[in-house]
This record gives C-alpha cells, structure tokens and sequence, in this order.
C-alpha cells in the first residue's frame, strides 16, 4: 500500500465503479433468468465489499501509525524518545551512579528498531530484559 491517503480514495471509487458493472451484469443474467449468473454476481458484489471493508481496515491502521517516520504513533514515539535523548545528554548520568545508563537506552532504540523492521519477538525479549535494567538502575 502507498503511504499517502489519496491512494485510499482511488481504490474505494474503482471499487464502485467495478461495483456498478457487475450489478448491470447481475441485471442482464435476471432479465435472461440466469439464476447461476446472478448467484455469481452477488457473489462478486459481497466480494468488493469484503475487499473494501478489509482495505480500509488496512489503511485505518496504516495512517495511525504513520505514513512516514515523522506522522503517527511512529513520528510520537521518535518525538518522545528524541526528547527522552535531549533529557539525558543535558544532565550527567554519572553524577548519579547510572554510569551506562544512556548506552542501555541506545541498545533500547536499536532493539525497538529492529523490532518494528524485523517484527520477531527476539527484539521484544531485549526490550524487556533492556528496560528491566534500567529499572534496577534507576531504583538504586
């Protein structure tokens, strides 16, 4: 799928346009009394409207997270763990025992990257075992 929503507009009007043929095909088989052919275009008219249903589901989900790494859920999460970035390069980590602290928030970043590029659950296991150090640390 592109990731631009005028692409989303496009499908749903060649979808009703291709909507419209079939059902002038499904008139055709009626008037011919072509209960076969009929029966295969409401099959094709209940078809289109799965595949509508299924893609708009598709985009919905895409345009929440993003169209590109700087617009949804993604563009949040970058802004947030950017800001998270700014906050601990301005303090100094060491003057509060978490010597390290910012390398383990890197290997978080790359682990989350490669989570959302690969999508295996290795990735998530590293997250957590990450994170669950920084907690150790941070409650020190």
């Amino acid at each position: 799928m592109r990731k631009d929503s005028k692409y989303s507009e496009r499908v749903e009007k060649v979808v009703a346009k291709a909507r419209e043929g079939i059902q002038k095909i499904k008139a055709i088989k009626e008037a011919f009394n072509d209960t076969k052919g009929v029966a295969e275009a409401e099959n094709l008219l209940q078809l289109a409207d799965r595949y509508v249903e299924s893609f708009r589901v598709v985009s919905d989900i895409t345009k929440r997270k993003g169209f590109t790494y700087k617009s949804g859920i993604y563009g949040d999460l970058r802004k947030s763990a950017y800001d998270v970035e700014d906050l601990m390069s301005s303090i100094s980590l060491e003057d509060y025992g978490l010597d390290g602290m910012f390398e383990a928030y890197l290997q978080l970043r790359r682990s989350e990257k490669n989570y959302f590029l690969k999508g295996k659950d290795l990735y998530l296991k590293k997250i957590e075992k990450t994170l669950a150090k920084m907690i150790a640390a941070f409650s020190k």
